[in-house]
């Protein structure tokens, strides 16, 4: 019985790499990390949280043709989709909106200046 379980389990995880292959145009690495925000002077994390391989992948976009074999060009995608997963999480669990003007919080720069 576990046999049968395990070529099952087998199958569906080659089929789920199949799809994905199809749906970028090229087999990504499994991205796993763990996240913390930290603010200076607290030792305590304000927010930690785990990234999920198959999270990065869903948030990955296809590569053009002529970059599905650049190494280099499916390792930016990689850090990219991570960036979006990381993104969405905090945008969640801090309840952030997006604005179209710049906000600056904290003292202003030397001579008033923002970047």
């Amino acid at each position: 019985m576990a046999c049968f379980w395990g070529l099952w389990v087998g199958g569906s995880v080659a089929a789920h790499q199949e799809r994905v292959q199809h749906r970028l145009g090229y087999q990504p690495q499994a991205v796993r990390a763990e996240v913390r925000l930290l603010q200076p002077g607290n030792p305590e994390p304000l927010w930690v949280d785990s990234i999920e391989p198959r999270e990065v992948v869903e948030a990955m976009d296809p590569l053009p043709w002529g970059y599905r074999d650049d190494d280099g060009r499916i390792r930016e995608e990689e850090a990219k989709g991570l960036a979006r997963v990381v993104v969405q999480k905090l945008s969640s669990y801090f309840h952030l909106t997006r604005f179209s003007e710049q906000r600056f919080y904290g003292e202003a720069p030397p001579g008033g200046a923002r970047p």
